[in-house]
């Protein structure tokens, strides 16, 4: 079963398809979305099929830099961000929650850098993506 509600490579998934699918935490990806609109010149959206373990996905870049991958699933979503080591650095010296900052390999660094993703159930969570959108962008 791929992580994604969206599973069918045949099939590539909408816009209006995330509202029934997430649900209440649909919500929160509003809010995400709103505040990206507004604090960044260019976003592209882009959904992609990674495979049957992870189905279809959505790519959220601004100009051309993936920012983060959206991953929606039933009555929830999780983001999945990749950090270089600058970025890492500036987590962990954040204001960002233990919950997310322990979220980060401590491995070495690999050539697209250290990935990890979490659920997004509150608005803690959502203002952690703002959060980790900035750094990354910064870094």
């Amino acid at each position: 079963m791929a992580l994604s509600i969206f599973d069918d490579k045949a099939f590539t998934p909408n816009d209006d398809m995330v509202p029934t699918v997430l649900g209440a935490s649909h919500a929160l990806w509003k809010a995400i979305k709103e505040h990206l609109s507004a604090n960044y010149k260019k976003i592209n959206e882009e959904w992609k099929f990674y495979g049957k373990e992870s189905g279809w996905t959505k790519n959220i870049k601004s100009d051309k830099r993936t920012l983060f991958m959206f991953v929606p699933m039933r009555d929830k979503f999780q983001v999945y961000f990749t950090l270089g080591e600058k970025a890492v650095t500036a987590v962990h010296n954040s204001d960002l929650p233990k919950e997310i900052k322990d979220l980060i390999p401590d491995a070495k660094q690999c050539v697209c850098g250290f990935g990890f993703r979490f659920d997004v159930k509150s608005k803690s969570d959502a203002n952690a993506v703002i959060k980790l959108t900035e750094i990354k962008n910064k870094n």
